[in-house]
Order: structure tokens, then sequence, then C-alpha cells
């Protein structure tokens, strides 16, 4: 700029430098009259004033004769300040607008300084090209690493969940059974023996034989899982061989070509139920000769024992049922043990019991009770059997309580760790397909194209041909960049973990910002983009960065979907204590079964995943924002009428 001034007699002389996500011309550089950066010409939004106009139609404007020329809109200040000629050029590689450069001068420019500008235009055109692909490269190379680390944390923090199951579970890889990670309860239930890096039936020879070994077998081979309660396992722990029992997940791990790998193990040992219903079992049979011997038996037993008559009446329970309940045994006879049961589990309880004694099968049930001693409702596993006479007809019912209330909390823990690990090993999937397709895809380009960029700059030298390929570069790493910036973004929504900046803000100007950001792009399609303008708005709380992240993603896709000739509506209004924003199109709307979908994580219609139009995390992404705003957003669609995107903000 300086240098125009001195050499070619400009009064000032200024470049501004194109912001394409904004659609923005931001001054850059100012010398001669006025060197400062700011005012009111310091960000010029496309196809405004005298350089926007430049810059939307990529022609160069000149003239000499400033006072008459319509599109200079102060033109007392010219006459004031004695401009007479002004010279504006785009500043284009290969097609693609950078920036303008344009200068003002109190003397007619001749042809041969018009000639000098053009010149000048294209060698700062190419300067700014390669400014911003060195730039884009380090972001890129900062992303990678990002990513790498990430990648890294996951792959830690799936494996602290192992480590800190309250099951056992361990992981074996390939046809051998390779145990490659077992937790620690996992290797208490074996007997501590060592496994790690051994074939399971070489470090559990005992397995061999047994049903655990073909139902492994089976999971391997067919990669259907296994589900199994009470399975009979024979294990020798510290020198002893025991029968136990365990309820079993043997779960097949897949690789990326959808073949067995491995296959998760999760096991949780229910030896003392199966013992202590047996027990029970054993008794009802065992104590029909004799009332005195099986009020003996019932002494001694660990759980709660009661009897009732064939209507269902208590006429016994031993002492642990009045140690549990606090109460004397004339009031636990009869129907007294109702008012012990938690309000939610009487209607089940009084049902389940009413239909073994119109039935006659074995009751069995599970229900909480309130414990006198702290006044807590502990869960326990109910088991009665009918003893019958030489007729087939029941004359007395006997029973048992076994306190579970632990393994039923263990259980609850088992299955939210059960969830964690399928979303962990669904999450690890989703990013490794990506990766590997969505990725490799541009990387591709960018490494063949930088190849041949170095052997056409070594060569001959055809900057055309460099042009383009420069060109490809800058859009394949431009789309792994946004691939990159997605797949962090998603990241911080499923861990929680989105930050986000509020504060007052004008909820007009959001607005309006997001419409003319997108103008040039509509108008580019040939789509009619406008905003419906209320008379007043109050402010909103929010993330100027991130609510504009949103309008991206709805007005992106609109755009996207909008054919030619249609029209796209913006519009905000007042909702109570906050503000609703809305962007409605004219395209071809959504199936109305893809409607509750359209928020879910990788989500595409099945027009994008054809046209491999991005990843499916725009709106998922839009809608963590909203989460963390503490607003709604929904889609309101029907085939052939449109979509209509909205979403709210707290008033500030």
């Amino acid at each position: 700029c300086q240098a125009m001034v001195e050499h070619l007699d400009a009064a000032f002389a200024r470049i501004w430098v194109l912001n394409e996500q904004e659609s923005v011309l931001e001054l850059r550089a100012s010398a001669g009259l006025y060197q400062h950066l700011d005012g009111p010409h310091g960000r010029v939004p496309m196809g405004r004033f005298k350089i926007g106009l430049i810059a939307q139609e990529r022609e160069p404007h000149l003239t000499n004769d400033v006072q008459h020329d319509p599109r200079v809109s102060d033109k007392e200040w010219a006459k004031r300040e004695g401009m007479v000629a002004f010279a504006g050029y785009p500043l284009l590689v290969e097609g693609r607008l950078l920036g303008v450069m344009a200068l003002f001068a109190r003397r007619a420019l001749g042809e041969e300084t018009l000639e000098a500008l053009s010149s000048v235009a294209d060698s700062i055109a190419v300067g700014i090209d390669r400014k911003r692909i060195e730039e884009e490269r380090g972001r890129f190379l900062i992303g990678e690493r990002t990513a790498l680390e990430e990648a890294e944390r996951q792959r830690k923090r799936l494996q602290s969940l192992f480590l800190q199951a309250p099951a056992a579970i361990a992981m074996v890889q390939g046809p051998d059974y390779v145990v490659e990670l077992a937790n620690p309860r996992y290797l208490e239930l074996i007997g501590d023996r060592e496994v790690l890096g051994k074939p399971l039936f070489e470090a559990l020879p005992e397995l061999a034989g047994q049903a655990a070994q073909q139902i492994i077998t089976d999971v391997y081979r067919t990669g259907q899982p296994f589900v199994g309660n009470e399975v009979v396992v024979f294990l020798e722990r510290h020198g002893v061989r025991e029968e136990c029992f365990f309820n079993l997940i043997y779960q097949p791990t897949l690789d990326l070509a959808g073949q067995v790998e491995g296959i998760l193990l999760h096991a949780f040992e229910v030896t003392e139920h199966v013992r202590s219903r047996r027990a029970a079992e054993a008794l009802a049979a065992n104590l029909a000769t004799s009332e005195e011997r099986f009020r003996l038996l019932a002494e001694v037993q660990p759980q709660q024992v009661w009897s009732a008559d064939p209507a269902g009446k208590i006429d016994f329970v031993n002492s642990r049922v009045l140690d549990y309940f606090g109460r004397s045994f004339e009031r636990m006879i009869g129907e007294g043990w109702l008012d012990g049961l938690h309000p939610d589990d009487v209607p089940n309880t009084v049902e389940r019991w009413g239909r073994s004694l119109t039935t006659g099968e074995p009751y069995e049930n599970e229900f909480r009770l309130r414990r006198a001693s702290d006044g807590s409702y502990r869960w326990h596993l109910a088991l009665a059997q009918p003893m019958r006479d030489a007729a087939g007809k029941i004359v007395r019912w006997f029973g048992s309580n076994t306190d579970l209330h632990d393994r039923k909390r263990t259980e609850v823990e088992r299955e939210q760790l059960i969830h964690a690990l399928e979303r962990a090993l669904r999450a690890r999937d989703d990013i490794v397909a990506m990766v590997s397709h969505d990725l490799r895809n541009p990387l591709n380009v960018v490494s063949m194209s930088s190849s041949m960029l170095a052997g056409l700059l070594a060569g001959d030298g055809s900057m055309q041909k460099a042009g383009a390929l420069v060109g490809r570069l800058q859009r394949a790493s431009g789309q792994m960049l946004t691939l990159v910036n997605d797949l962090l973004d998603a990241s911080r929504i499923e861990a929680g973990g989105l930050q986000i900046k509020p504060s007052p803000q004008p909820a007009q100007e959001l607005l309006d910002e997001a419409l003319e950001s997108f103008l040039a792009l509509a108008a580019e399609k040939g789509l009619d983009l406008s905003a419906e303008r209320p008379p007043a708005l109050p402010e909103v709380s929010a993330d100027r960065a991130r609510v504009l992240q949103i309008f991206s993603n709805l007005l992106g896709n609109a755009i996207k979907f909008t054919p030619a000739g249609g029209t796209i509506r913006l519009s905000a209004s007042p909702d109570g204590r906050e503000v609703r924003y809305s962007v409605r199109d004219s395209g071809p709307g959504i199936p109305e079964a893809d409607v509750p979908h359209v928020f879910d994580r990788y989500w595409q219609t099945r027009e994008s995943a054809a046209a491999h139009l991005g990843a499916g995390l725009g709106l998922y992404i839009a809608k963590g924002i909203v989460d963390a705003h503490r607003g709604r957003i929904a889609v309101e669609s029907a085939p052939g009428r449109g979509c209509t995107f909205w979403f709210t903000l707290q008033v500030a």
C-alpha cells in the first residue's frame, strides 16, 4: 500500500482480505491519507458498498470522475478531499476470490498506472494465497496431533473402565482365545492365576470339556452373543475344585471387516444364591413329615423362613423374620407382613402370590422389605413351594426370603458398565470407520497434489497447473480440518464437556449476521434468502461464535437441499423468557420416519450419504450447543412441504 502511494501518486491505498466463513472483507492494510484499520470500512460484507460489489462481481471498477460515480456514496467527502480517480481490483487466483485492492487519487489515472495496478493485484493475490496455504497446513498439523491425543485418552479411559469394573471381565483374542485383558475381579474369580498373554484353556485347563468351552467356541464361530444364567462351571481355586454358578455374557468383538476377532467375557458369580435356593427347595420337600422338624430346621437357616396355610395366611416365621421386622410372632401371623413391604411393590406382590395360590405353581418374587434397625428398604428374593397330600391337594406352603440387596446393586452397576462399554466400543468403531473413510480420501488428494506440485515447480514452472493443484490442496485440507473440528465437538458433547462463554448479545444482530454470511452463497445457487424482522427483540445470553455455528449448520443444510428458485426465511420472535429463531425452507422436506433421528450422531439422509455430503455431525453438534445454552431445538417437516428448524436462547 505504501509503495502504491509513493510510486503511483495515490492519495491513499488499501487492501481487504476475504473472511470466507463470515463472507466479509476485512481491512488488513492502509497507507497514505488514512492509515487506521478500524472504522466503518474495517469489515465490508460481500455485495455492500463499492468494495463489496467489486468482490461480488469479481470485476475491477475504475473511474476518473469520482464526484459523479454512482458507487461513491460520500460525494461531499470526495469533493472536500479533492478526490478525482478511484481504482479497485479483485484479488483473484484461478478464479478464487481472496480480497480487494483499491486506491483513491487526486489526479486522473493513466493507462500505464492502471496496467501497473493490475499487475500488482495479481502479485498480491498470489502472496495472500501462499500465506493462507501455510496457515492451513499449520492448523491441520495441530488438529491431527489433537485428534491423536484424544484417541489415546479414549483408549486409556476404556482401559480404566475395564480395570475398575465391579464385575469380572476379560478379553480374549483369536482362535486360540489368548487372554489380552483381565480386570482384578476376574483374576480374583479364577484364584489369582497368571493368565495374561496365554490361551484361555491353557491357563484354565479345568475348563476343557465343560459347557463353558463349547459356549466360547460357538460364540467365536457364529458371531452370536451368549447370555446365560446360573451356568455350572467347575473351577480350581487355590488348589480346591469347586462347583460354581455364574451369570454369563459372552460378547463377540468384530474387526473393521465385520469378522469375529475376539470375545468379551463378562461373569457374575451367583453360587451362594443358587445354594440358598436349593436349600429352600430341599427344606420345603423334607419338612412335610414333621412340623417340629421344620421349625427346628427353620431356626438354623440364615434366610427368613416362613410357612402359610392353603389360603395364603402366614402361620409361622422363624426368628430371622422377627429380628428383621422388629415385631412379635403374633403381629407377623396372618397378613401382618404386608405393611413392611415397599408401597410400590405391594400390587405386584399381592398379584403374584394370589396367582400361585390359585394355580398351585411355585412362588417366586422380588420385593423390598423395611428393616426395623434403620428403616431402610432392602431387596429380597421370595421362594415358596406347596406341600400336597396324597390326593394332590395343597395343605401348606413353605417359603424363604433371601436378602439380595447387595447383589441387585451390583447387577445395576453391571448393566450400567455394559452399556458404557457398548457405547465406548460403538464410538471406537464409528471413529475408526470414519477416519478410515472420510479422512483418507482428502489426505490422498493432499499427498498426490503435493507431489505433483513439487514436480511442476521443479520442472517447467507451469504456474497455471500449480495453481490448480494448490486449490485442490486447500479444499482437501479444509475438508479435513472441518471434519476433525466436528469430531472434536462431537466428542466433547458426548463427554458432557462442550464449553460455551455466554454474554449478553443483541438478538437481532445474531440474526442479521447469520443472514449476511449466507446471502452470497444463496444467490450463487439462485435462492431467495431473507429475514423477517420483528419490531424489537431483547438481548439473549449466548456464546456468539457458537450460536453462529448453529446458524451455519441450519442455513448450510437449507441451501444444500433447497432446489434453485426456492426460498429460505429466517425469523426471530420473543417466546416468554426465550427468543425463538427459525430457519424455514421450501425444499423437499424430511420423511416422517427420519424426523426423530435428524439430531442423532452420524445421521444422514439417504441422499447425503450417497453423495458423501459430510459426516452427519452438523445437527448433532447444533443440538449440543443449544443444550449447553439450556435452550430447545426441533424440526417440523413433511415430504414436499419443506423444513422448519427452530431453536431458543435464554433472555439475558
